[in-house]
């Protein structure tokens, strides 16, 4: 049974994880024009709803619908139902997916279950967003809310189950020997590879393109002060993020180095494209600022407990490094209307922060279910350990299954959306009536003198009939013959 205490952090942390998406909204708003910025503010509570629907309804069970099996010293011993589509031959360690707690209903909705699915929502919330807001300037909701609709409940529950569910890719230590399994302890992963690829896929197949005359220069930041508000909530947020999760005994939980490694990886990350931009242009820019402390905050999210302070700032260091030329690809060569490059920053920190634990995990912190002990990369405490490079493959590993998942989710869904209201546009909007109309007469064939000569109803002429012209005052009229 989980104590009182750790559930109350553990809704207290989730609830301040909310401030996540907030924060990427208020940046990506900075960057719109007056245009622009009503129809994406109005498409983030729209994505919000969507997303809480669809994760209580179907993401939670695809997601934890197996834990109980991973983890029972919670409480989850109805969430013990995981599926895998390869035969019992292969062992108990390939699930795929979860199917049980679908709306938390039963005995699925337990303190400890309804503590899991309120830190996570925001996780399945920022994937949403992230794939939803490289459509924000398609006509009309239907394409946006679709692709949240299905990161939500479909794409973000999945790969999380791969993770931390009890799926297969966290047991890699157990079923392959490769170290530990694949580990992200914060999203690096599920949230960052998988929200980035599926909205790489969306602009991909929608063709979101930057008009050429925009290309070559930064991008413009009308309104300032959302980057800035953005950046505190932000800040706050990660805080509520890093220590939300009931999976993690706060008991057993370095928290102090969980906090300041996630501030530091935002810090390196911001600090490297703020100097780049003032060097380059002679003037700082809160956009690249912002993504690059976004991207090494990610950065740092899969490895917290994992990693030491100086080997997080590293990786923020790195990530920041990366960030000004992969949005430069992205943005100038692809020409992607990729917003304040938050959709490249996603992916690149998510990237940076699996492989980062493979290569710098100090091997000072293990979760119970882990195969034979603490996670150890390759540069343990600074020396080469080669008996860490499993750990080190299984990361690459869960690297590219899960940027093959959520491209391939987005580009699915996105081509299938785009096909749809390309056929949409194509369809008439009025139905015209199909009865022939009658040829009107040939003046050619009209005789000069009509036989029929009745009134119309009005009390004029009938139709075809040469209407007399009134006498002229100069000319008098003929008068008849003397007889």
């Amino acid at each position: 049974m989980t104590p009182p205490g750790a559930l109350l952090w553990a809704y207290l942390g989730g609830s301040l994880a909310y401030l996540i998406p907030l924060a990427v909204l208020l940046v990506v708003l900075s960057g719109l024009t007056t245009e622009d910025l009503p129809t994406t503010a109005l498409l983030f509570p729209a994505v919000v709803a969507m997303a809480a629907v669809a994760y209580a309804s179907v993401g939670f069970a695809l997601e934890f619908g197996g834990v109980g099996l991973l983890d029972p010293r919670h409480g989850f011993s109805a969430l013990v139902w995981e599926w895998s589509p390869l035969p019992e031959s292969w062992g108990v360690y390939w699930g795929a997916m979860g199917f049980a707690g679908w709306f938390l209903a039963g005995d699925a909705g337990t303190a400890e279950a309804v503590a899991l699915f309120v830190g996570h929502l925001a996780w399945a919330i920022t994937t949403a967003w992230l794939a939803a807001v490289a459509l924000r300037r398609r006509r009309g909701a239907l394409a946006p809310l679709i692709l949240a609709l299905v990161a939500a409940g479909v794409a973000e529950p999945v790969a999380g189950n791969w993770v931390h569910g009890g799926g297969w890719l966290g047991r890699l230590g157990l079923s392959l020997g490769l170290g530990q399994g694949f580990v992200d302890f914060g999203g690096s992963g599920v949230i960052g590879i998988v929200g980035g690829s599926m909205g790489l896929a969306a602009l991909l197949a929608f063709r979101c393109r930057r008009p050429r005359e925009t290309t070559g220069t930064l991008p413009t930041v009308p309104w300032p002060a959302f980057a800035a508000m953005g950046t505190l909530l932000f800040l706050v947020g990660s805080i509520g993020w890093a220590l939300h999760n009931p999976l993690y005994p706060p008991e057993t939980l370095p928290m102090p180095r969980v906090v300041a490694n996630g501030l530091l990886g935002f810090a390196g990350g911001a600090a490297i494209p703020a100097l780049y931009v003032w060097f380059v242009a002679g003037r700082w820019h809160p956009h690249l600022t912002f993504v690059g402390g976004f991207a090494g905050w990610l950065s740092v999210l899969a490895g917290l407990p994992y990693l030491s302070p100086p080997a997080a700032l590293l990786l923020g260091l790195v990530t920041g490094l990366l960030m000004p030329f992969s949005v430069y690809l992205v943005r100038e060569m692809l020409r992607l209307d990729d917003p304040a490059g938050i959709i490249t920053g996603a992916w690149v920190g998510g990237a940076v922060g699996v492989l980062g634990v493979g290569l710098l995990a100090d091997g000072t912190y293990a979760l119970p279910w882990m195969a034979t002990g603490s996670v150890q990369g390759i540069w343990a405490g600074g020396a080469w350990s080669p008996d860490a490079l499993p750990q080190l493959y299984a990361q690459a590993l869960g690297l590219a299954a899960l940027t093959v998942w959520g491209f391939l989710v987005g580009s699915v869904l996105s081509v299938a959306l785009a096909a749809l209201m390309y056929a949409l546009r194509q369809m008439p909007l009025h139905a015209q009536p199909t009865s022939p109309s009658p040829a009107p007469a040939s003046p050619a064939l009209t005789p000069a003198t009509s036989a029929d000569t009745t009134p119309s109803e009005d009390g004029g002429h009938p139709p075809d009939t040469p209407v007399p012209s009134a006498p002229s005052e100069s000319t008098p009229p003929e008068t008849p013959p003397d007889s």
